[in-house]
């Protein structure tokens, strides 16, 4: 349901989470290689958004690997644990502009969001 004009496709873990924002769900914490396949078939910027907890954050180096950027907000209350907790907490369009102002590829910064999740 990714509309053709959209710049980015925001992927999440789950289904609540990609109805939330519009984005797409992988029903998984790792994205594979036929979910990527067809990610690319969108020709955008794909950001990835692990929920917060372990789990989530195992996903982070197999998407960059695909070479997405990664979005975990700094901000987002540690009540929020992911993408449809952040909405009903700061609604959907704080939400999106977090995620979208917080995307990278930086190691560095990626290390030090995951710091203040883990």
């Amino acid at each position: 349901a990714q509309d053709p004009s959209w710049q980015i496709c925001i992927v999440v873990e789950g289904q609540f989470d990609a109805l939330a924002i519009g984005g797409c769900a992988i029903m998984s914490n790792q994205i594979s290689e036929k979910q990527s396949w067809l990610l690319s078939k969108l020709e955008r910027k794909i950001i990835y958004v692990p929920d917060r907890d372990i789990a989530g954050m195992e996903g982070i180096e197999k998407a960059l690997s695909y070479g997405y950027s990664i979005s975990i907000p700094p901000y987002w209350d540690s009540s929020v644990k992911d993408v449809n907790d952040a909405v009903s907490k700061y609604g959907k369009f704080p939400t999106l502009l977090s995620i979208i102002q917080h995307a990278t590829t930086s190691a560095a910064k990626i290390k030090i969001y995951k710091d203040k999740i883990l």
